[in-house]
């Protein structure tokens, strides 16, 4: 195995040891919410969600980026300091203004009748968060170009768990409900932003000053089309939820949100780490040695992300009941059939991060957001076709035919500018092995939801163990090498 896919290895363990602990965390509050929260309540909480993210990508312009893009270049000239100030500067002006802009519309929207007053309410509430995790995704951006996976870590997980100690306090003890619950979000994610802004002057010296003209100019070319892209995606990803209120009911919604946000949850442990770790490698390679090195790298990253998302998605399928019923419990057992289908939508289109790398080196940002909203328009009219006559189920099979869709769009445009070696009999091997996997295991019961969940995923890991280790001599060598970077930590 060559030194850069050991790196990224290494990386990556970093990402996935950090990324496991705070997605317990998200583990850990599931049950919890589900049980205080009654199925509509939960879908309102889900909304305001969705609004965060829409108001914060605005507040971001799509530059948190250009800094991976961008801070080796400044880095080398030595103008980190400099490029930093303007980005932090710029981060504080944009995400004052999208909080401000998110307040105004609840006010205004409240007051005009066109949303309910305790919806509008919540929106105005949330509004300080989007200034607040503009300046906290800048500042964890230089940390993440600047390769500090263990800094990196070590704040999200610190994060992720103050915010489910104080949300999970208010909603017991002060406030409760869903207020209760982004109060305790807004106060912890005031004290991370503060501690994130601090590291991120101690690690690039930055100080306060006038945003650079030329650097934002540079920053919003490649950031702005990223931006279409982000807002696209949280469209694709959260509109199914604005259509199942209006073409089902609250109570559908709650069950839809459930199975969504746990499958989500799992995917982010997935994907998320991978994602992390591989763009500022990629974009390094390709600044240092150029297309050929950078080609050879995703197609061995590539295969890394086969032998992880493949059995994934067979694993959730075959547990997905059990699971539901264990972290949600018999309310919400309605979403057990959506499961697999978003889940696998979701790593389906994660795969981008490797398969469209071209677009990101070679600046054709703006063809990503083109695709994806694209299958937006796509994912509405599968919506509506299907929820009526399908309920919960239509919505999901609108999803995955979306992100399969666009993950499909985005690999053959990238590829026009960096093709790199798919190994389509190794992905067809994974295949075969996590149906192998399904097959053993989803049948197992044992009369109590707890112990028939730990019994399948225990003989499932085992059987794709055993035949990874045992039958598919690459994935031996993957797997044996991230276990010893796992050790070594």
């Amino acid at each position: 195995m060559n030194d850069r896919l050991r790196s990224f290895l290494k990386k990556a363990s970093h990402y996935f040891l950090g990324n496991g602990l705070a997605i317990l965390s998200g583990l850990i509050s599931y049950p919890i919410l589900t049980r205080v929260l009654d199925p509509s309540e939960y879908g309102t909480m889900g909304l305001i969600s969705s609004v965060l993210l829409v108001s914060v990508a605005a507040g971001k312009l799509g530059i948190q980026n250009s800094i991976i893009r961008f801070h080796a270049e400044a880095k080398k000239e030595g103008r980190l300091a400099k490029l930093a100030s303007t980005y932090m500067t710029a981060g504080l002006l944009m995400g004052g203004a999208a909080a401000a802009l998110q307040a105004a519309a609840a006010l205004g929207f409240g007051a005009a009748g066109w949303i309910e007053g305790t919806f509008a309410g919540l929106v105005l509430l949330t509004a300080p968060l989007v200034l607040l995790r503009v300046q906290h995704s800048f500042g964890m951006s230089f940390l993440r170009a600047e390769e500090r996976t263990r800094l990196y870590n070590v704040i999200d997980v610190v994060a992720r768990y103050l915010s489910l100690a104080l949300a999970l306090s208010l909603v017991f003890w002060f406030v409760g409900g869903v207020r209760g619950f982004f109060v305790g979000i807004l106060l912890a994610e005031l004290i991370m932003a503060t501690v994130v802004v601090f590291l991120t002057h101690r690690v690039t010296g930055f100080k306060p000053s006038k945003p650079q003209s030329k650097v934002i100019r540079q920053a919003l070319g490649f950031g702005l089309p990223l931006l279409a892209f982000e807002v696209t995606s949280i469209v694709l990803a959260f509109g199914d939820r604005v259509l199942i209120k209006a073409l089902a009911s609250d109570v559908a919604l709650g069950h839809y949100t459930a199975a969504y946000n746990l499958g989500d949850t799992l995917q982010k442990f997935m994907v998320m780490p991978i994602a992390l770790a591989i763009q500022p490698m990629y974009m390094r390679l390709w600044s240092e040695e150029g297309a050929e090195a950078t080609a050879s790298f995703l197609s061995r990253a590539g295969a890394v992300f086969f032998l992880l998302a493949i059995p994934s998605i067979a694993g959730v399928t075959a547990v997905r009941e059990p699971l539901i019923l264990l972290l949600a419990g018999q309310e919400y057992l309605e979403g057990a059939s959506v499961l697999p289908l978003t889940f696998g939508g979701f790593m389906l289109y994660g795969g981008y991060t490797v398969s469209a790398a071209g677009l990101f080196l070679k600046k054709e940002t703006h063809r990503m957001a083109g695709v994806v909203g694209g299958a937006c328009v796509l994912n509405v009219v599968l919506n509506v076709a299907l929820i009526p006559s399908w309920g919960i189920v239509g919505a999901a099979v609108a999803t995955l035919a979306s992100y399969g869709v666009a993950i499909v769009a985005l690999t053959v445009l990238a590829f026009k500018h960096l093709r790199f070696d798919i190994p389509w009999a190794y992905l067809a091997r994974v295949t075969v092995m996590s149906v192998v996997m399904w097959a053993s295991v989803f049948w197992i019961e044992t009369g109590a939801v707890w112990s028939t969940l730990l019994v399948r995923v225990l003989v499932g890991a085992l059987v794709m163990g055993v035949l990874a280790l045992g039958v598919d001599r690459q994935g031996r060598r993957m797997l044996l090498q991230v276990l010893n970077q796992q050790r070594r930590q």
